[in-house]
């Protein structure tokens, strides 16, 4: 641009500016009167919302989805796999790759097995239990079976409401969990019964089929063919009897969804798939395929967690060198392509799922579902 053009640009800016200063001014004093108004407000709030749209969009393009072809670009070739990957994605190089997890009982041995010290200690789990109470609306003499009961939080709960008359039994398949639960319960005289068995197929433990409620806190989103397993359960109750159980919202369950993705795109099997919860109507579809009357309900929420793209990367590695990651994978080949395809689908789903602020709210919140027996 000639520097002519550039001094006339200006004068006409210099010359405009006071003008429409002037103008807004008088917008603002007279109001509706103005015969400018109806001219002047929709550009300034149109102006606004362009420029909020137009930050939101260099945001989602600073932050886009890194193709499989950037990444190998960033990689350099060392043995095994790479220096830029092991400086996101730290590899545990302890881990057993040799271990079996192939079956629900021992990636629950794995999950919860080393928690049961500690279980107890977390205020969240006490006061959902508590919360849980409400949901039963237990009364004394009725029958309770607790399944993947964990401590025994909820069934101690659970035989304090149904007194000496009513009957409370918890079944877990981790170990570790119910030598916790049998303590507790010993300590406080709480005549309840612990079995460790797979929740999933009751047909061993030669139960009656006449359970008033059975409960299943924290877990059934871990359970194998949950309809299955509904329907399987539904047997037991008596007529009129429910199940209660619970599952997170869609918004606790972020990291999951992209892991589950780039898990099953690899042919790797996850044990914690919650992409099928897309609201309380996923719930229900459970509990009506499995011929019970249902309800859904939300809880409260326990507690929120904000972060913004790289906390959501710290979060995802931790996620997938813990023990949750040691479900899925079986060398540290496979935890190298888990990790770069979970990331490349974290951004994409950060880029979609975040705030004007360029942060996500994830909440400690969840369905609770409530299936009643009607023949």
């Amino acid at each position: 641009m000639s520097m002519i053009w550039l001094r006339r640009l200006t004068l006409i800016f210099v010359l405009l500016v006071p003008l429409a200063t002037s103008q807004l001014r008088q917008v603002a004093i007279r109001g509706n009167n103005h015969p400018l108004r109806p001219y002047v407000y929709p550009i300034v709030i149109g102006g606004v919302r362009y420029f909020r749209e137009y930050s939101r969009q260099q945001l989602r393009q600073r932050w886009s989805v890194l193709t499989r072809q950037q990444l190998n670009s960033l990689r350099k070739d060392l043995p095994g796999t790479s220096a830029w990957r092991r400086s996101r994605f730290t590899m545990a190089t302890n881990q057993n790759w040799a271990a079996d997890y192939s079956t629900s009982e021992k990636k629950m041995n794995e999950l919860y097995g080393a928690r049961a010290l500690i279980y107890d200690d977390n205020p969240f789990h006490h006061i959902q239990a508590q919360d849980y109470m409400g949901y039963l609306k237990l009364i004394p003499g009725q029958k309770v079976l607790d399944l993947a009961c964990g401590t025994g939080i909820l069934a101690l709960l659970a035989k304090a409401a149904v007194g000496l008359t009513g009957k409370v039994l918890g079944v877990d398949i981790t170990e570790t969990m119910l030598d916790r639960a049998k303590t507790k319960a010993k300590e406080t005289n709480a005549d309840i019964e612990f079995l460790r068995h797979d929740v999933t197929n009751l047909t061993g433990l030669n139960l009656p089929k006449d359970w008033d409620v059975i409960v299943c806190a924290s877990a059934f989103i871990f359970l194998d063919d949950q309809p299955k397993t509904l329907k399987h359960w539904a047997s037991f109750l008596k007529p009129g009897g429910r199940i209660v159980f619970d599952v997170p919202v869609e918004s606790f369950n972020y990291l999951n969804f992209v892991v589950s993705d780039a898990a099953s795109a690899l042919g790797l099997d996850v044990f914690y798939d919650g992409r099928w919860i897309f609201g309380p109507d996923a719930v229900a579809i459970r509990l009506a395929g499995a011929g019970l009357e249902w309800k859904v309900l939300t809880s409260q929420t326990y507690s929120k967690l904000t972060y913004d793209l790289e906390e959501g990367l710290r979060m995802l590695n931790v996620l997938l060198n813990g023990p949750f990651g040691r479900t899925i994978v079986k060398s540290q080949k496979q935890l190298v392509d888990l990790s770069e395809l979970a990331e490349i689908n974290f951004r994409k789903m950060f880029a979609e799922k975040m705030d004007d602020n360029g942060l996500i709210t994830q909440e400690t919140k969840f369905y609770i579902g409530e299936g009643t027996k009607l023949d």
